[in-house]
């Protein structure tokens, strides 16, 4: 995919325990990729149900910022946003989808809910098929949780470090690893591949 070919993203910050925060580093601190092209950033505060869904339908990229994942997860579906959502990325009409944090973890086929401990893992978005996600990895210390879960639920687990970014195609392949740290891969088998950033 050309970077170039994005047009039109729509943030999506529904995961932030501080809504009025993050709106005011969106208007104050925009990514500089951003600025030319046509950009929305949806948050609790001010939410308004008609124009996000407006919006949701006229991006061609969808970013799912960081924060608490039980919070992202309950306000897509609270907002009426989640099916909308899924019946898009089912049919490709994204040119990217993408996320950090939280914001990442709910792209996968399953999503952990839990910061120290695991609380409950639940279906997710389905942007990657077969991929389950696990953030701040070798920072927390996530190996032997996402190894769990991974076993449990037959999926390829991929934990992801801070400041790093992973690249994966439509049919859930590792293109390229990107960032400061590294990706760490644990497959069906409980076998763990480390892909450090390039």
């Amino acid at each position: 995919m050309d970077e170039e070919s994005i047009e039109n993203i729509c943030f999506i910050s529904f995961a932030s325990q501080y809504p009025i925060l993050s709106s005011w580093f969106w208007e104050t601190d925009k990514p500089r990729w951003v600025e030319k092209r046509t950009s929305t950033a949806l948050f609790d505060y001010g939410y308004v149900q008609q124009s996000a869904e407006q919006y949701i339908e006229e991006a061609d990229c969808l970013f799912f910022t960081g924060g608490a994942t039980r919070k992202l997860y309950s306000s897509l579906h609270e907002y009426g946003l989640y099916d909308q959502i899924v019946a898009n990325i089912n049919n490709r009409k994204y040119k990217l989808v993408a996320g950090s944090s939280a914001g990442m973890m709910i792209l996968g086929t399953k999503t952990i809910i839990g910061h120290t401990k695991i609380t409950e893992v639940i279906e997710s978005l389905g942007a990657l098929p077969g991929v389950l996600f696990d953030s701040h990895f070798s920072q927390r210390n996530r190996l032997k949780r996402l190894s769990n879960v991974v076993a449990t639920h037959q999926l390829q687990g991929y934990g992801i470090d801070e400041y790093t970014t992973a690249v994966f195609s439509t049919e859930s392949e590792l293109l390229a690893v990107h960032g400061k740290h590294s990706v760490t891969h644990v497959d069906i088998d409980g076998e763990v591949t480390r892909h450090d950033s390039k």
